[in-house]
């Protein structure tokens, strides 16, 4: 898998190094800035004089060579080309590229907190960035400031009768500001979304040519995966190769998060779904930890959801991983075409377009999920026509609040302006069209790039708009949670102990969540 390693390690590996494009001062220093701005019809900021920003663009920061080369064979070149486009707008403003990351390894949010909390203590925080997962992560942590004032206000850099220029939020599906990447337990909406991920995040790739050798249809549910797992594996060949990432043990593993959460959480909806506005927010989660919908020792489907994780991950039994899987390098095994499934994220596509090992056609689908297939008291899932439903932010802006706060004000105001510029549709567009197919753009006209024409043709599962089943989102206790799964995995904790444990690290983090965000408990119903 060494496409999929070298997009996660593009994601998560750490490159110390601060890159400063346009840099150069202007010709004619305020005068230019002022004359340019004016132009072209877009507000002057800092009054035309110099200002810098640090910007974290994550997976969507330029390469650092602009043309192929032997050594260093994938470019991306469009936030470059958008960065030169706003300094001609603004030649006074610098923008700083921060190309920091947390270290390779683990819990990534346990990374991502270990990585942040000693900078923003030394003040060497970015100023905006779009790799810190929104509100999802870290939205209760007061780390970003509100912004839903600022998304009523004029977009100057989207033309003149287009959705957004009078007010910014229009130009976004009205159904992305009620996601739990962009609003926090307050209900305060912390980011801006700008990449969704494909109907999923991630997906299973194929090699088509063993499914049609034995006749096998793509499956749709997570019983219909063990089922044609074991097909595969009687016919010889190795059913199923996990990302690296899901070989360590996690409560939100992409089963959790994908195949098995939605569906569980459907399942107890009208539990979860406290104010009947049909969905399920932040603040709503930890009140059903609270009041222990997720509870494994009082509820019996609380604990077949982890008894599925398990199923999978039992490795004399079960037909999907095999025997060593933690340490095998699949990506031989899948190219030579000896591998039927491969689990991937959708950023991995272009990269498996450009492998000139594979001689075989590969395809990709969503991953399964659960039905009543499994469990007949679960909802039969259902499915649309064609097309994702409702996609969700795969990544988002986010404004540090030490920066706003603590720096000069003429920041924050060309933090606005970047921001405002880079989700521009036609911007946007120029981003995903470079990524042929890894993800989608998030306002409602940015174009779907030609890579995702068949994908885009598949039934996805139709989750309702719910947390998923996040049982602790709180780096601390989600991290003791993830030992205590690998233990109950490998026999080490019985059932008995893992969800009384599982429970308790749950109530744990929500009590931690309702403390800093001071959360009004009146009226929940708190088992003693």
């Amino acid at each position: 898998m060494k496409h999929l390693r070298r997009v996660t390690a593009i994601l998560l590996a750490a490159v110390m190094c601060l890159t400063v494009l346009g840099a150069c001062a202007p010709d004619s220093g305020e005068t230019t800035a002022a004359t340019t701005a004016q132009e072209k019809g877009v507000p002057q900021i800092n009054g035309g004089k110099p200002v810098t920003i640090i910007v974290n663009l994550g997976e969507y920061a330029p390469s650092d060579n602009e043309v192929p080369t032997q050594d260093a064979p994938d470019v991306f070149n469009s936030t470059r080309v958008l960065i030169a486009k706003f300094r001609k707008l603004h030649p006074n403003v610098t923008v700083v590229l921060d190309k920091t990351s947390p270290t390779t390894g683990g819990d990534y949010v346990a990374s991502l907190n270990q990585w942040m909390l000693p900078r923003l203590a030394a003040g060497t925080q970015m100023d905006i960035a779009c790799n810190l997962g929104g509100a999802e992560l870290f939205g209760d942590s007061d780390w970003f400031i509100d912004l839903s004032d600022m998304l009523e206000t004029p977009n100057a850099y989207i033309p003149e009768g287009q959705p957004g220029h009078d007010r910014w939020a229009d130009q976004w599906p009205t159904y992305l500001w009620s996601s739990n990447v962009v609003k926090n337990t307050k209900s305060e909406i912390v980011a801006i979304p700008y990449m969704l991920d494909c109907g999923s995040p991630t997906a299973y790739f194929y090699n088509k040519e063993i499914f049609a050798e034995l006749n096998l249809e793509i499956p749709k549910t997570w019983e219909e995966l063990f089922d044609t797992c074991r097909i595969i594996k009687d016919a010889g060949y190795i059913p199923f190769a996990p990302h690296y990432i899901n070989t360590n043990y996690d409560l939100q593993n992409w089963d959790t998060q994908f195949s098995l959460g939605p569906i569980y959480a459907q399942y107890v909806m009208e539990q979860l779904d406290y104010n009947g506005d049909g969905m399920q927010d932040m603040a709503e989660r930890v009140r059903a930890v609270k009041e222990g919908i997720y509870n494994p020792e009082t509820h019996a489907y609380a604990m077949d959801i982890w008894r599925q994780v398990k199923r999978k991950y039992d490795t004399v039994n079960s037909p999907i991983l095999q025997e060593g899987f933690e340490t095998t390098d699949y990506e031989p095994l899948w190219n030579e075409g000896k591998v039927a499934i491969m689990e991937g994220l959708m950023a991995s596509l272009p990269y498996l377009l450009s492998n000139t090992e594979m001689d075989f056609e590969f395809g990709l689908f969503p991953p399964p999920v659960i039905s009543n297939d499994t469990y007949d008291y679960l909802p039969e899932v259902q499915f649309t026509k064609a097309g994702p439903n409702k996609p969700d932010v795969a990544s988002s802006w986010v404004f540090l609040k030490k920066s706003m706060e603590e720096k000069d004000p003429a920041v924050k105001e060309a933090c606005i302006a970047f921001v405002k510029f880079m989700t521009a549709s036609e911007n946007m567009s120029a981003v995903v069209l470079e990524k042929r197919g890894a993800i989608l753009g998030s306002t409602s006209s940015c174009l779907i790039p030609p890579e995702l024409e068949e994908w885009m043709q598949q039934q996805f599962p139709i989750y309702p708009a719910t947390t998923g089943w996040l049982t602790a989102n709180l780096a601390d206790w989600r991290q003791q949670g993830n030992k205590l799964l690998e233990q109950w995995i490998y026999g080490y904790v019985s059932d008995e102990d893992f969800a009384r444990k599982l429970n308790e690290y749950s109530q744990a983090d929500a009590d931690a969540i309702i403390r800093s965000s001071g959360l009004d408990t009146t009226g929940w119903s708190i088992p003693d």
